[in-house]
């Protein structure tokens, strides 16, 4: 449960002064700092694809690209989905996941791989997608993901899979 502070506090004011923000600008430690904060991204499960008239079950993001330590929520936006790892499209040590009907999972994603994943009732319509954590190992399981067997109508999308993550720039932050 998350609180409101401004809601339980009465009589504060909302905006901070301006003689604050100034104060606060060129107060010290002031200075723009590099944060390697992790980052949340959510995909969402979706019946029909907001960018392209009459595909349908599809995800949001095709392929996502984070860090090592991002977090990775599936979200089911329209009933009737399931997401699960796609098998021998994890690297080495990760266990694979499987949710329920209509339910979300988040991951924190730590070893630099690519992450097949899929809609267990649309695969067979290419409801696929890709995770491509960034770092020192990421390719070590390139070749076995690229290779896995897929349904035969979701081998496209695949192929749309690798073609745009062929044409990223996985280094750095984006």
């Amino acid at each position: 449960m998350s609180v409101d502070m401004w809601k339980m506090t009465p009589n504060v004011t909302h905006r901070p002064s301006l003689r604050l923000i100034v104060a606060g600008a060129f107060a010290p430690g002031a200075l723009p700092v590099v944060s390697n904060a992790q980052v949340t991204h959510e995909i969402k499960m979706l019946n029909d694809d907001p960018s392209q008239e009459y595909r349908y079950m599809v995800f949001s993001s095709k392929v996502v690209v984070t860090n090592s330590g991002d977090t990775v929520i599936l979200r089911a936006a329209n009933r009737g989905h399931i997401t699960a790892s796609s098998w021998n499209m994890l690297p080495e040590g990760v266990t694979e996941w499987a949710v329920g009907i209509d339910k979300e999972v988040a991951l924190t994603l730590t070893v630099p791989s690519f992450y097949g994943y899929t809609c267990i009732p649309h695969a067979d319509l290419g409801m696929a997608g890709l995770i491509v954590v960034r770092g020192e190992g990421r390719n070590n399981n390139l070749e076995r993901a690229q290779s896995t067997p897929q349904f035969e109508d979701s081998i496209v999308i695949w192929q749309e899979n690798w073609k745009e993550v062929a044409a990223l720039s996985l280094d750095g932050r984006s």
